[in-house]
């Protein structure tokens, strides 16, 4: 801002010398201030328009009013105002309150009564000069349905007093600079549910602060300045602070110490004694300090939480027996990050928490190995405790460990869900397992380092175990140590029974190594498990349940196998572990089974191009879902996914791949084709045609390309336009950009329908032309071939069959004895009487070998395969010549096929036998042409024709046939 006369600073230089208490940024006003001369002592108020930049508070305290809501008092004020200096200011959208005092007029936050104007501008006394360029605007609160105000970090310094609706059930204040919560701060929001002050600076709570708010169930008070001293228990924790709170449940006070280890910190017992319904409670951990007999009033208790991490702070470090005696009915309990001394912890400690279900203990380094009798002892006859919770209970900094039975004797046999990540174990003795199996049905391993060893030979004892993890994932770093590690207080491991050769007279000596699993295990994680081996021949036993494998993020650079006995695995996840060859048989014993396969983040992209025709994955005919992103691909074989029929997604995203010419059309059930962040500029027909025909079927497909550099030009035309219409692909926030020869590109934002009513207009006319010239020059070819095909008509059919005798006269050359039979007769079925009771007998008798259709012909083969056989095998073709036989399609084709016979051998074939007085109009152009070339003999059909008559007629086709 630029400085409007002399004396006065712009807000920059304000801000410099400090002449408010201004915090942080600068808002541009609407209108200016100005110089005014006033008492000191009394209070200020200017109405202003502001125009906000930004939005941290610059000075205090403030109110905010909107327009329609000014009482008469702001009215009355805002009229003296216009009058004491000659101004005329429209009604305020933001009312400024700043004070050169601690004392105020009274009112309504900080805002002085009609009755206390007067005085304020009225009173004489010596005058100073007060330039002011800055000004501090809070926001107003959101309220959303009438039921939840949302007023977090508005700046408040105080319990807002605007009227909300009465019956809102959510209340949010967290971060801001409140101190202080007064008698009756929410005593009209009776229906308030839950209440949120975290992030605050509260550390006085009035008796009745809590006042009315019956029907509160969560109160959020963590990370304020509540120290549970003796003083702030005074002020915030008087024994009635929390008796309105009738039907509360859940209660945060964690992060309200930030010293855990002072010993003079105690919990408020007294007044927490008061909440008889609460079921969570946070609390920081406190350094040797018990929960006295005051707790003994929270029955409902179940979920207790005294974690050091996140918002909380614990310093326990001691754990005797009387530290949870008045908690029986805790069901979960945290201790995450408290510093527990494993020598500190007396053994009857857990002996009071009967129900307790759940147990946290991760991230206490220093409880070790040694002590964890001292743990498991007051547990040991728990029947309810189902999971444990021991991450990180071993130091970071020590030697690999070997976990020893004498150590976990008093492990509870109730546990379900054991965790024991990050311990540094690399093996256990054998008796181990033998004491954990009885309920275990999950364990996480992950981040230890377990080698191998003949303990493994155990695994198959854990008869319930159903999920286990290794997963080495790095999820939070630890901080580099500010000391040599040292803890006299934790004697040496006993290693004694501890060893990786163990041998036990029950062992199996099998010659092929043979991995029992336990045989209710369904699902095993191997992620990041530093797993540095080629998956070589492994034989797995078959009583096993696995249907999930997931083995990522280790160095296998090979899958050769096979792996056999995995006959129920569903889902194997094999992505960022470097494989960069498969062999061809490697998924060959899971093609009944297997539905889900990941292979993404891996190096098979010169596998995919030198190998482009495996049959790697044909035989997963189950398979479903299949990803193959992130591995360099350039370019995928036609038929690498022949036999996938069950496939529904196929993912090949982020690879370098041009052009997907792989064929797709054998899997009917495919639903998605991720091909993001690719080089594939279009995609090919078929592979259209097939997406197109699922979307007809009913199928929800999702097509993706984004990011992939789609080609905007007329011969990527039909592509462009298949993405606008087959309704494959989903546009919305999504990254999709058109291409253009000359390298440049565009953003799409519209799917694509601009940009093809562009194409279609400028394609358009070049496509017209293109295809009438086409189409022209076509059809003048045609015409011009057919012009002469019929000029010459039979002097091309001349041709045809003198070349056909001249390639066939070797054949002809051979003896006659070649064929194997010597007629077949073609006939209509419903001449089948004539030909099987009269006609095959007589010239079988006269020693010929006749074939039949319905005796001869070779079942299951193709109908003009049997014959063209039929014809080739015998001497002459016999038809019968009837009307049915004219009206036969099958039996035409038997005649031209005995035409092209005759052709290709050189002599005549046909031999027509009239039956039945056919005239010549009843006959086809084709039929009767072959009739008119070649010889027939009548068939008599006067009744009373003599058997001699008949004889003579076989007789002479018997000699016809022969030749």
């Amino acid at each position: 801002m630029k400085k409007r006369g002399k004396g006065r600073l712009s807000s920059k230089r304000m801000y410099r010398n400090k002449k408010f208490p201004c915090k942080t940024c600068i808002f541009q006003l609407h209108q200016f201030t100005m110089q005014v001369s006033i008492q000191k002592n009394f209070l200020l108020l200017i109405l202003l328009h502001v125009n906000w930049m930004a939005s941290k508070v610059l000075a205090r305290p403030t109110t905010k009013f909107q327009d329609e809501n000014h009482s008469r008092a702001e009215i009355s004020f805002l009229n003296h105002y216009n009058n004491r200096f000659g101004l005329s200011l429209p009604a305020p959208s933001h009312l400024i309150l700043l004070s050169h005092s601690n004392e105020t007029s009274g009112g309504v936050d900080g805002f002085p009564t009609q009755a206390g104007l007067p005085r304020f501008f009225n009173n004489s006394g010596s005058a100073s000069d007060l330039h002011l360029q800055v000004f501090e605007v809070v926001r107003q609160c959101n309220v959303l349905n009438t039921v939840y105000v949302n007023c977090s970090a508005r700046d408040f310094y105080n319990i807002p007093t605007t009227k909300f609706p009465v019956n809102i059930t959510i209340y949010d204040l967290s971060c801001n600079h409140i101190t202080t919560l007064f008698n009756h701060s929410f005593s009209v929001y009776a229906l308030l549910e839950e209440l949120y002050l975290q992030g605050n600076k509260i550390s006085k709570i009035d008796p009745l602060a809590f006042f009315g708010l019956s029907n509160l169930e969560s109160l959020y008070l963590y990370t304020n300045k509540l120290v549970m001293n003796s003083t702030t228990i005074q002020k915030a924790f008087s024994e009635q602070v929390f008796v309105p709170l009738k039907n509360l449940k859940k209660l945060r006070l964690e992060g309200n110490n930030p010293e855990p280890k002072n010993r003079e910190l105690r919990y408020p017992h007294k007044a927490l004694s008061h909440l008889e319904n609460l079921e969570e409670l946070s609390l920081d951990g406190l350094f040797n300090a018990s929960f006295e007999n005051g707790f003994a009033n929270l029955t409902r208790l179940t979920n207790l939480s005294l974690s050091g991490l996140y918002h909380g702070r614990c310093m326990l470090t001691v754990l005797t027996n009387e530290t949870f005696r008045h908690l029986t009915s805790v069901e979960q309990l945290s201790l995450k990050y408290c510093n527990l001394q494993g020598h500190l912890i007396e053994a009857g400690t857990f002996l009071p928490l009967k129900r307790l279900k759940v147990l946290y203990l991760n991230d206490n380094q220093d409880i070790n190995v040694q002590f964890f009798n001292r743990v498991f002892y007051g547990l040991q006859n728990t029947t309810s405790l189902t999971a444990l919770h021991m991450q990180k209970v071993v130091n970071y900094y020590t030697i690999g460990v070997c976990l020893s039975s004498k150590y976990i004797k008093y492990f509870p046999q109730s546990v379900v869900y054991l965790d024991i990540r990050q311990n540094r174990l690399e093996c256990i003795d054998r008796n181990v397992i033998d004491i954990i199996r009885k309920s275990l049905k999950v364990i996480d391993i992950g981040k230890n380092g377990f080698v191998f060893g003949t303990y493994f030979m155990d695994l198959h004892k854990l008869d319930q175990l159903e999920i286990l993890y290794d997963d080495g994932k790095v999820t939070r770093a630890s901080k580099l140590p500010r000391q040599y590690p040292y803890n006299p207080n934790t004697p040496p491991l006993d290693t004694d029974n501890c060893s990786l050769y163990e041998r036990k007279e029950t062992d199996l000596k099998d010659e092929e190594f043979t991995f029992q699993l336990p045989p209710k295990l369904k699902y095993v994680k191997i992620q990041y498990g530093g797993i540095l081996y080629v998956i070589s021949k492994l034989n797995i036993g078959e009583n096993n349940s696995l249907e999930t494998l997931i083995m990522e993020g280790n160095y296998i650079p090979i899958l050769n196998g096979p792996i056999n006995g995995l006959q129920n695995l569903r889902d194997f996840q094999l992505s960022s572990n470097f494989i960069y060859d498969i062999a061809e048989n490697f998924f060959h014993s899971f093609n009944n089974s297997l539905q889900k396969l990941n292979l993404s983040s891996n190096n098979l992209g010169d596998f995919f191009r030198v190998k482009h025709s495996t049959r790697v994955f044909q035989n997963l005919i189950n398979l479903e879902s299949l990803d193959l992103a992130s591995n360099t691909i350039r370019s995928i074989g036609h038929t690498i996914f022949q036999g996938m029929i069950n496939l529904k997604y196929l993912r090949i995203s982020h690879n370098p791949i041009y052009i997907f010419g792989t064929d797709l059309s054998h899997s009917n059930k495919l639903q998605a084709f991720i091909a993001s962040d690719t080089r594939i500029s279009s995609l090919p027909k078929n592979t259209r045609d097939v997406i197109s025909q699922r979307i007809k079927m009913g199928t929800h497909f999702d097509a993706q390309l984004d990011q992939s550099p789609v080609v905007c030009d007329c011969p990527n035309l039909p592509f462009v336009k298949w993405m606008v219409t087959s309704g494959a692909f989903n546009f919305t926030s999504k990254n999709y950009c058109c291409y253009f020869p000359d390298t440049s590109s565009i953003a799409i934002h519209d799917g694509y329908t601009e940009m093809l009513n562009e194409l279609s207009q400028q394609c358009s006319s070049k496509k017209f032309l293109f295809f009438a010239v086409i189409a022209a020059t076509f059809s003048f070819v045609i015409f011009i071939i057919c012009s002469l095909a019929y000029r010459y008509r039979w002097k091309l059919r001349y041709m045809y069959h003198a070349a056909y005798n001249y390639v066939t006269s070797g054949r002809n050359a051979r003896s006659t004895n070649r064929f194997d039979y010597d007629v077949f007769i073609c006939y209509a079925e419903e001449d089948r009487h004539f030909v099987m009771d009269m006609l095959y007998p007589a010239l079988e008798s006269r020693g010929l070998s006749v074939f039949v259709h319905h005796r001869h012909f070779t079942a299951g083969e193709l109908i003009g395969s049997n014959i063209v056989r039929a014809v080739n095998s015998c001497r002459r073709t016999l038809v019968v010549l009837t009307r049915t036989l004219a009206e036969s399609s099958w039996c035409n084709y038997e005649i031209q096929m005995a035409n092209m016979e005759s052709a290709q051998r050189g002599e005549p074939v046909l031999i027509f036998l009239l039956l039945g007085g056919i005239r010549s109009n009843e006959m086809g152009n084709e039929l009767l042409y072959n009739l008119q070339t070649n010889t027939y003999i009548p068939f008599p059909s006067e009744p009373g024709t003599n058997e001699r008559a008949l004889n003579a007629l076989y007789d002479k086709l018997a000699r016809d046939i022969r030749g």
